[in-house]
């Protein structure tokens, strides 16, 4: 059994709204949006991600590098909470170097009035990120990537298709609420 994520939303669109069927509000992040990096450096963060981020209490968001894609991770503050929470669980070396990659690498990045973020030059550079953001929602958290490099290494391939729908069947699905 393969369950879609993808819904339409008011206006005819597939994701990226804030909202899903009969209404319900989704606080997920999801679909796969492209924007341009303005001349100032400022980011436009898709609205239906700044509504799963504000549904969150979040003022922006937390962006750091993959420890192993070339991606820039991208969540709440609260889910951060929680990444430092399960990092306090580690060796103590450990969990220092993972905090200085995530934390000390990240920028926690404030929405201005328009809704857009200025990340760093340098961070941007740590994954090749120019000119483009593809902003892509994996639930709980998402990813900003170059669109050249995701086509390259984060697009999901007829090859990998078998392999997911035999890990999703594994699961099992709670009952509907």
């Amino acid at each position: 059994m393969i369950w879609a994520v993808a819904y339409r939303v008011p206006g005819g669109r597939i994701g990226g709204g804030a909202t899903g069927k009969a209404g319900r509000r989704v606080n997920l992040f999801h679909s796969t949006v492209i924007n341009k990096i303005d001349s100032k450096g400022r980011l436009s963060v898709p609205s239906g991600f700044r509504s799963v981020l504000a549904a969150a209490g979040s003022p922006g968001l937390y962006c750091y590098p993959s420890l192993d894609e070339m991606t820039l991770e991208a969540c709440s503050e609260r889910k951060m909470q929680q990444i430092d929470n399960m990092i306090s669980k580690l060796q103590a070396t450990v969990a220092k170097k993972l905090r200085r990659k995530i934390f000390g690498e990240g920028e926690m990045l404030l929405f201005d009035p328009e809704g857009r973020v200025r990340p760093s030059p340098a961070l941007l550079a740590k994954k090749g990120i120019t000119d483009e953001v593809m902003f892509v929602g994996l639930g709980n958290t998402f990813q900003l990537w170059n669109p050249a490099h995701y086509a390259d290494e984060g697009l999901v391939t007829d090859e990998d298709v078998g392999e997911l729908v035999a890990a999703f069947d594994s699961l099992t699905l709670p009952a509907e609420v």
